[in-house]
């Protein structure tokens, strides 16, 4: 067995398939941290419905608040990206694929790409919720009132 240097720089593993301007771009992205308190967002959420918080290089960020009996819209499918609605306050329903789903303070829904849904606040307070896409769905800085 070779003998090892104590003071040899240690290599790290290359990822197959790609190349060295693709391993530094990723390794750029990650020294770029954004921290986003999100529950203070929640208490102020009273004019927007739904807000891009963040948006990566493979997944988005967003926030959104339903007031008392309101939906995210007409039912819809994202069709290549994936969602997960974490509910941070309220509770409501969301409709998937025709199946009716509880979503309590707390709860996390997870909505495959290409499925039919539509999420309704059926509480007496706001629902507010950090919803997540990947890849992502919406323009960057994408608001809707």
């Amino acid at each position: 067995m070779p003998e090892r240097r104590h003071n040899a720089p240690t290599r790290r593993p290359t990822h197959p398939g790609r190349s060295a301007s693709r391993r530094r771009a990723i390794r750029g992205r990650r020294g770029g941290v954004r921290v986003i308190d999100v529950l203070s967002r929640a208490r102020r959420a009273t004019r927007d419905l739904f807000e891009v918080l963040e948006t990566g290089g493979r997944l988005q960020v967003a926030f959104m608040s339903l007031a008392p009996g309101q939906t995210s819209g007409e039912p819809s499918a994202h069709v290549d990206a994936d969602q997960l609605i974490y509910v941070l306050s309220g509770t409501g329903k969301a409709e998937v694929a025709g199946r009716t789903y509880r979503l309590p303070t707390g709860s996390l829904a997870v909505i495959p790409a290409g499925a039919v849904h539509q999420i309704r606040n059926t509480g007496t307070e706001p629902m507010t919720s950090l919803n997540v896409y990947a890849p992502p769905e919406y323009a960057p800085r994408y608001r809707e009132r």
